[in-house]
This record gives structure tokens, sequence and C-alpha cells, in this order.
């Protein structure tokens, strides 16, 4: 059954479009048991959903300039605690994400009772950041800078373009909004956010009687690969809408899905949920990019506990299927503070028990059967558990007895190494779910007291990965004679860098090599000013010597007996690569490749 409602607000003299799409599907699913290694946790399927679908109208709002507040940024106490922001009010909630050497940081600051959303970016790896940009939220002309929290972050890894998400507490938390940042390593200036106000939805002009949302929290976003609806938001969230024909639609702390309509992208926002799905909190989201596939988790109540409740889909599914594919993890005690991490075939998912310290889910077939293994027992108390994995490790981050501390494994989480403390001063770490936050391998962020209020604090534990390496199919002579002296006095090669730092100001040697002589480097290395990382490319045609007629005798002389020309990357190892391997290509060369009408000349300079 699937039925579709247009409504239109009337709000003053403005007409603002609410376009509705309410879809009521039942679907029952079946009851299965998956694999685990706790006999203590199960997991089972939702056994009905029914969706519902809002459309909202996009609107513009007030712009106004932003307020920026200033810190130092330089280490603390000698080793590697990094001031992000201190300021005499309160900073917490910190959301990071990392771009190569850039980073980007959004936390709440609260001054005076009102608490707005501020911004730094990072060009050297999280080690020095800018000064701080407020986000500017308005509502309307009426109602401007209004109050915002709950900040969160991702980022596109192709083009460094950053999505943000927030709620704002006025009208019992009914309105949330989102911003964009097309560059992160950029001045990004003043800042506004796009409000979404999900509250006094009129269903009948005459008699005034509206449906409301209220009570979001706990935004997450993912950057989705999709020119249609680039992110998409997660939160909790409430709701009396009701279909007038089928009464379905009320819910309670339901697990919401914000996006860009998918048929009217450039008019409408869509907001989906599954009312049959309540008494949520603490939602996490997560995306690999490039993969159509959105994970989540969230806690539900069961009546007597928290258990965990697993989803997976995408807008497409959310939008036009008929529910939402799902698991119920539950054990003996509660599961509390889940967190979401993808990577490639594999999902972590890491939450805190009440009583067994911190566990981790561990699935390589899309949540079709899952490993549970300990990360850390309960002896350090340990609380809000973080998760990351790249291509060799798991990284767990988690805060207990007032610090901070990081914990890795390289089995997919079946053994952890001893827990190494991140935070300088003993105790100073502030304990709350989203305090802190995991953006990479070398990255940790939190919200510190040891200065007597609450700031933003960080660590920097290693460099960006660079992998450079010189293309081997790439590497050919090529031409630039002239006409009736045909010469390959050119070569051509690409490099690249699959790392995900980018590299500045690297030189690129090229040499040959002759019979009985140690190998020389031609005049004309190629230069390299700047190159990205994440499969980026530079090509390069240098000379090998120019068409003058003293370089061309001077060639005709030194390559004789020349048997092989070597491209190099970075010889002097000004970055440290993560695979040498694969810096140089050595191609075979003879004088007649070069010199095809001359060859006959290389028995006189080989003498």
């Amino acid at each position: 059954m699937d039925k579709k409602v247009r409504l239109m607000k009337i709000k003053g003299s403005k007409n603002i479009i609410f376009a509705f799409a309410v879809a009521i599907l039942l679907s029952l699913g079946s009851i299965a048991t998956y694999a685990t290694d706790n006999p203590d946790v199960t997991q089972k399927t939702n056994s009905k959903d029914v969706k519902v679908i809002l459309t909202q109208t996009l609107t513009s709002t007030v712009l106004t300039k932003s307020t920026r507040l200033h810190s130092s940024s330089a280490p603390l106490d000698g080793v590697d605690n990094i001031v992000v922001s201190s300021y005499s009010g309160n900073e917490t909630y910190p959301s990071m994400i990392m771009s190569g050497y850039n980073a980007l940081t959004s936390y709440e600051y609260e001054d005076n009772s009102d608490t707005h959303i501020y911004l730094r970016n990072s060009r050297e790896y999280g080690q020095t950041w800018s000064n701080a940009v407020q986000l500017v939220v308005n509502l309307d002309e009426t109602h401007t800078n209004i109050e915002a929290t709950s900040p969160s972050l991702c980022v596109s890894p192709e083009n460094r373009h950053a999505f943000g998400t927030f709620v704002s507490t006025m009208k019992n938390s009914g309105i949330f909004g989102y911003y964009e940042i097309s560059n992160i390593a950029g001045d990004f200036g003043d800042l506004q956010g796009s409000t979404l106000d999900w509250t006094n939805i009129s269903y009948n002009s005459t008699n005034g009687n509206f449906y409301s949302f209220w009570d979001f929290k706990n935004p997450d976003v993912v950057a989705y690969d999709n020119t249609i609806t680039p992110w998409v938001i997660s939160l909790i969230g409430s709701t009396n809408y009701t279909d007038p024909n089928t009464g379905e639609g009320p819910t309670t702390d339901s697990p919401m899905f914000c996006f860009r309509d998918l048929v009217h992208p450039d008019l409408y926002i869509t907001i989906a949920w599954f009312p049959d799905i309540e008494h949520c909190s603490n939602i996490s989201f997560a995306n690999d990019y490039g993969h159509s596939i959105i994970y989540g988790v969230c806690e539900i109540n069961n009546g007597s506990k928290q258990d965990l409740f697993f989803f997976k889909g995408n807008p497409h599914d959310w939008f036009y299927g008929e529910n939402i594919v799902n698991q119920t993890f539950t054990s003996t005690e509660s599961l509390m503070h889940p967190q979401i991490f993808v990577k490639g075939n594999q999902i972590y998912l890491v939450a805190e028990t009440e009583s067994n310290g911190i566990i981790l889910y561990n699935s390589s077939n899309g949540g079709n059967t899952w490993n549970v293994n300990s990360v850390v027992d309960s002896s350090l108390n340990p609380k809000y558990p973080l998760i990351f994995a790249n291509e060799t490790s798991v990284l767990c981050s988690f805060v207990g007895s007032g610090n901070i501390s990081l914990t890795s494994s390289e089995n997919n989480g079946m053994a952890w190494s001893a827990p190494l403390q991140l935070n300088s001063v003993n105790g100073s770490v502030v304990e709350m779910y989203r305090y802190a936050d995991l953006p990479d391998d070398n990255h940790s962020i939190w919200t510190d007291n040891r200065n007597g209020n609450y700031d933003i604090y960080s660590v920097v534990r290693g460099s960006p990965e660079v992998n450079l390496m010189v293309m081997p199919e790439s590497v050919n002579l090529t031409t630039e004679g002239i006409s009736f002296i045909p010469t390959q006095n050119r070569i051509k090669f690409t490099v690249k860098n699959t790392g995900v730092g980018y590299v500045q100001d690297v030189e690129v040697a090229i040499t040959y090599g002759c019979v009985n002589k140690t190998p020389q480097a031609t005049k004309y290395p190629g230069y390299i000013f700047f190159l990205d990382g994440n499969g980026a490319e530079r090509s390069f045609n240098q000379w090998l010597f120019r068409m003058t007629l003293p370089e061309f005798l001077r060639a005709l002389r030194n390559f004789a007996g020349i048997q092989n020309i070597t491209v190099t990357v970075d010889p002097e190892g000004k970055y440290k690569d993560s695979n040498l391997l694969d810096n140089s290509v050595t191609i075979p060369v003879s004088y007649a490749d070069i010199f095809p009408k001359l060859a006959f000349l290389e028995r006189f300079f080989s003498k």
C-alpha cells in the first residue's frame, strides 16, 4: 500500500511548499540467527517495518557575518598534546575530518548560556590550527544566529569537499540543518548553515491543527558518492505525524534519515523513518566512499536494558524500498554508545558494556555473520569507544578514569595492544558521549578540562602515508628532432601518489648508464611542485638534451655506449615513502634508439 499526499503551508505572506510523500509499506521479516563467537550475544531481524517519508522545500536564510575567536595552537607541556581551541567559555563535542595534510574540526562553544558551533582548519596535519569561524544558523529573518549544537562532519576523499550537520535547541529541538565547505584547506570565511524546520506542519488550516517533530539528537553525516544526494544525515527524532488513512507515522525516538529528494533534489529535502522502530538513542553512521551501502547502529531499549540496532541501506532503499534491513544485537547486559566504521568489505562496530569493558563486532560479509571479541576489559572503566581501520590495523580509543587511551589490533580485532594514554595531564579528559573523536590512524581529539574549563585538545601520532611511484608502462622515449635528423631526445613518464598525504617540491631524477661508466644525470630532471595523494598523477615529457648544436654534439658523445635510462622520484628521500621499490623504473635504451639515423657514429665516440 503506497499513499502520497501534497500539502501547502502558508506562513504570513510567504508560501512555503511542503511536499509529503507518505509511503506505508508493511513487510513481515523472518527471525534469523547469525554466527557469533559470544554465546551471550544474539542477533535477529526486525519483524515489521513501516516506512514514512516527508520532503521539505529548500529555503534560503539571512546571511550575517561570522564571529571569530582566537587562541593558541602551540603544543602543551613539551609533549604531543596540541591545543586546538582554548577560550574563556566551554568548548566541547569535537568532530574532526582529515584529507591528506588538511584537517577540519567543528565543536560546540558555550558562553553566557548560548551555544554555537565553531570550526577551525589546519593545513599542517593538525599541528597548528586557524582562528575559529562561527557557523551562523538563521531560522528566518526574525530568528537569526540561533543556537546550534551536536556538530558532525564528513569529507569526500576525492576533492576535500566537506559536509556538516547540527541540531538547534529551538522549538523543542525540532530543527536540524546542514552546510557545505567546498575545500577544507581553503579560507572558508563566513559560514552559514541551512536550517530544516520540521515543527508546526499544518494538516488542517481551518482548525489550526499541526503535526510536528521534536527532540532531534545525535546527528551523524556521511559523504555519499552520488550526484543527486552527496550527503546523508542520520539522527534520532520523534513525531506525531499521522497518515489520515492508516494512522501510521507517530514514533518516539526513531532513527531518521535525511537526504536530498531523489526526484526533485534541487527543490526538496527528504526525511524518512520507520515508526515501528522506537526508543532508540546514540546513532552512528558509516559508508566507505564509493560504495552504495550505508551502515549504521544505535541503541534500542527492549524494556529492561539497551540492545544494539544494526541497519544498512541507502537513500534509494529508504525512498523507494519496502523495509529497512536490520538486526538486533542483545546480550545479558546493556550494550551502549556504539560506533561503526566500514573499510572495504569489513564492518567494525564497537560498544560499551556495563561490566565487561568494550567489545567489537566484526563482519566481512555485509553483516550476514559476525565475530565478537573483547577490546579492553573493565579495569580502566572504559566508556564511549571510537573505532577506525586502515589496510593493516584496527584502532579503538576510549575514555576512562579521566583519561583517553588508544589500543590497536593487527589481526582484525582478535588481539589488542596494551592501551596507550594520550592525554599528557592525568585525569584531564571530560567523560561524555561524543566529547572525543578518532578521525584516522594518526589523530585523536577530545574535550579537556586541565585549565579549569572545557577546551579541545588533540594528538598527532605520525605523518600521512606517502607512496610515490613511477608508473612502469609510462616510461618511453619520444622525439623532438628536425625532419632530416630524426632523434628521440625526450623521455616521457608519469608519477603517481597512492598514499593519503600530498608532496611538495620533489625532484624526479633522470640518469643514464653507459658501458664502463658511472651513471650520469641529465641536465633536465623533472620537478613536482605539488602532487596530491589518493592516486593523483603528474605526467612529464623531459628533455634528455635540447636540439641546439652544442647540446646535440655533446649528446652524440655522451650517450655512446648507453645501455639504460632510469627515472627516480624523490631520489634524496625527502619523504618517508611507504614503498621504495616502485620509486624507480629503468628501461633498456641503445644509441640507435636515440639516434636512429646516426647509430654508426657510436663506434667513433666509444673509443
